[in-house]
This record gives structure tokens, C-alpha cells and sequence, in this order.
């Protein structure tokens, strides 16, 4: 998931829980929003939604642990 928020996170504006998912081969939206939640906890990603209201896309950044882990994730696989 942290490639798919770093790739899609480079096109300019923050990609939203399906967008993330959609990238990462995750068919169940719930799975994905608990996996994006227990991320955001972790600290390598940030919802930049605020003041949400309901029903609007959550938007995801990496922060900067989440930046470092996601270029160790690439080197490993040789991207």
C-alpha cells in the first residue's frame, strides 16, 4: 500500500482509499480502509482529509517514515 499512496501520491493530489487499493490489488474497500487506518497509526502514512464530511474520499500522504520505508521497499525489489 505504501507504493500505491507513493505512486499515485506523485501525480499531484493525495489518492483516495479506492484509488490506493485500486493500485495495490485490494477488491475489498472495507479491508482496505482498515489496513489505511492501522497505517495511519503506525505513522508512515497521514489522511490530508479535514473536516471531512460524510461520504468524502478519505486523501492519504506518505509522511516522512513513511517515505523512507517505501524507498527501502523499492531498492528490495529493485525498482
Amino acid at each position: 500500500m505504501l507504493k500505491a499512496i507513493g505512486e499515485l501520491g506523485g501525480r499531484g493530489s493525495p489518492p483516495s482509499n479506492r484509488e490506493i487499493a485500486i493500485a495495490a490489488g485490494i477488491t475489498d474497500e472495507g479491508q482496505a480502509s482498515k489496513l489505511l487506518k492501522r497505517l495511519e497509526e503506525l505513522g508512515p502514512i497521514k489522511s490530508t482529509a479535514r473536516d471531512r464530511t460524510p461520504g468524502e474520499a478519505n486523501a492519504w500522504r506518505l509522511t516522512a517514515l513513511g517515505v523512507e520505508v517505501e524507498r527501502a521497499l523499492r531498492a528490495k525489489s529493485g525498482m
